[in-house]
């Protein structure tokens, strides 16, 4: 009995013991990981359709949708910027459809193809993205038209022959057909073409008639060239619209020719600006434009503009139907890309996008037609959700 209650005494000790003992504190947590943040690494788009990629090679898209642009698979409108693809380096559209580059070098398209500017060498449309070309760098879709740019360094055309690339029967090309060699950078002008080669030299060809090609007219020159012409020598950037050109040079300056209401100057009634001069200097980038609205990035990353306020209001505070011509006036700071396509983009600190022009589906995020006048910024998902 004696060793019974001992034994008791023992357990009742231990127990005792473990029941005074301090429980340890857990450990701390590790702190949760900071969310990544994005920065965006490209613009596209066209009249009422936009697209940004992010630093994470993700496409976003928002705006109408009525040909299957957007590459949803469908034609349902999207009224706020929505993740649509991966692993996308660059995307471009011209009126209803959309070419997007992928990472691999795969190029893809998506919507309106009546004039074959898919080149999927067909004329059906498509409402999901299809492959038409490998090892590409770079497009540019205008219109119905779409330019490509492959490792080899040939430049690459298919859609409407609106330049007569083509002999002049042929309205159009469904698949894509080598146009120049030896290229680094281009410009698809809707009616005629730039091209940089890798010496720095400029060429062009296509439409002339006002002046755009820097060639001054005679009565015998043609209105049309219909192969490529040497330019420009010293140039490290080719930009252009329907009836006007802009070559960025290697010290920086901006030269320009063609329709004078295009290039924002002032010239007698009748008259063009056949040969180039130079607009302006220090600037780091410019963009292909539409409706004659003009953007630059100064090398200070200031944003400057001029030209036509109708299609794209491009100013706070002036009114939509006011343009600016012979003058070119500074909008923000710290701008690291822009983009025009009818409704005017600007990116600030590379991470801040910013809208202004037409509100149709819901472009700028809230209802109605008007055209809005001011920078707005559209919401974009900057961070890991």
């Amino acid at each position: 009995m004696k060793k019974i209650i001992f034994l008791l005494l023992i357990v009742v000790s231990i127990f005792s013991c473990k029941k005074d003992k301090p429980n340890k504190p857990d450990p701390p947590k590790p702190p949760a990981p900071e969310k990544r943040a994005y920065t965006i690494m490209g613009l596209g788009g066209f009249r009422y359709h936009y697209f940004i990629i992010r630093s994470d090679s993700t496409l976003w898209a928002w705006g109408e949708n009525y040909m299957g642009q957007l590459a949803t698979g469908n034609t349902t409108n999207l009224l706020t910027p929505t993740r649509i693809m991966d692993k996308v380096i660059a995307v471009s559209s011209g009126n209803l459809h959309t070419a997007i580059l992928k990472s691999d070098g795969t190029l893809w398209s998506v919507g309106w193809n009546f004039r074959g500017q898919l080149g999927d060498n067909t004329l059906v449309d498509r409402l999901t993205p299809v492959q038409t070309a490998s090892d590409v760098v770079s497009v540019q879709c205008v219109s119905n038209s779409t330019m490509f740019l492959k490792k080899d360094k040939t430049l690459w055309y298919v859609g409407e022959n609106v330049a007569y690339l083509f002999a002049p029967g042929v309205i159009s090309v469904n698949t894509p057909v080598k146009v120049f060699e030896g290229v680094k950078d281009f410009a698809n002008c809707e009616g005629h073409f730039l091209a940089l080669k890798e010496d720095g030299t400029a060429w062009g060809m296509g439409s002339n008639y006002q002046g755009q090609l820097g060639i001054k007219r005679t009565a015998t020159s043609p209105t049309h060239h219909l192969s490529f012409v040497k330019l420009m020598d010293n140039v490290k950037g080719v930009y252009g619209g329907a009836t006007y050109s802009y070559l960025l040079t290697n010290d920086n300056k901006v030269l320009g020719a063609g329709l004078p209401n295009s290039l924002s100057i002032t010239l007698p009634p009748w008259e063009n600006q056949e040969t180039f001069i130079v607009l302006q200097e220090n600037v780091s980038k410019l963009c292909n434009t539409a409706y004659g609205t003009h953007f630059i990035i100064k090398s200070d990353k200031s944003l400057w503009a001029t030209g036509s306020n109708m299609g794209a209001p491009l100013i706070d505070s002036i009114a939509s139907n006011n343009s600016l011509y012979d003058q070119w006036k500074k909008l923000d700071t710290d701008v690291t890309r822009i983009h025009n396509g009818g409704n005017s983009m600007y990116v600030k600190n590379d991470t801040a996008l910013y809208m202004t022009g037409s509100q149709m589906h819901n472009l700028l995020g809230f209802p109605g037609n008007k055209v809005q006048n001011t920078f707005v910024r559209i919401p974009i998902p900057m961070k890991e959700q």
